[in-house]
């Protein structure tokens, strides 16, 4: 039986395995509590049309919940290039304390046209904003019960994605 290993390194080996000639899509939709308006953006340099909507290429760094021992549900997003609107969309919502949410998904390949390969069943909860000179944004966000939520506890392996 494989040893069980964390979700960042099981995360490593999953994308070490990965087939090469597969392009891999980390998507974010980023919503507030007191609009419909909302954030979605792709990591890449193109839009992705989805199911979902169409995603703006916008390149972001991505820590996944447990990519650090002391630290367990918590993402950090620095999101590059961020349009002007977009960060004002969300320097204005944490201003007025609405509550923010971050939904993120993963496509592979071609598959963008229908329902996402991975999509993380709890959004995460935005605790912090920074909105940083250059169009930089960076985001923290938590998983709101880190107790009762429903991750993936299927074991990865280069043959067998959850």
């Amino acid at each position: 039986m494989p040893t069980p290993m964390s979700f960042t390194a099981a995360y490593k080996e999953a994308v070490m395995y990965a087939d090469g000639g597969v392009t891999h899509y980390d998507c974010l939709t980023i919503t507030s509590s007191d609009t419909t308006d909302e954030i979605a953006i792709v990591d890449s340099y193109e839009p992705l049309a989805t199911a979902q909507g169409t995603y703006l290429a916008c390149p972001f760094e991505l820590k996944p919940p447990e990519t650090e021992g002391s630290v367990v549900g918590k993402l950090e997003v620095s999101v590059k290039f961020l349009p002007k609107a977009a960060r004002i969309w969300l320097q204005e919502q944490s201003t007025n304390g609405a509550t923010m949410s971050i939904i993120w998904r993963q496509y592979l390949g071609e598959s963008a046209t229908v329902q996402p390969d991975f999509e993380c069943r709890v959004p995460f909860y935005v605790t912090k904003v920074d909105i940083i000179a250059g169009g930089v944004a960076a985001l923290t966000a938590t998983l709101p019960d880190l107790i009762n939520t429903p991750l993936c506890k299927k074991l990865m392996t280069k043959d067998i994605l959850p």
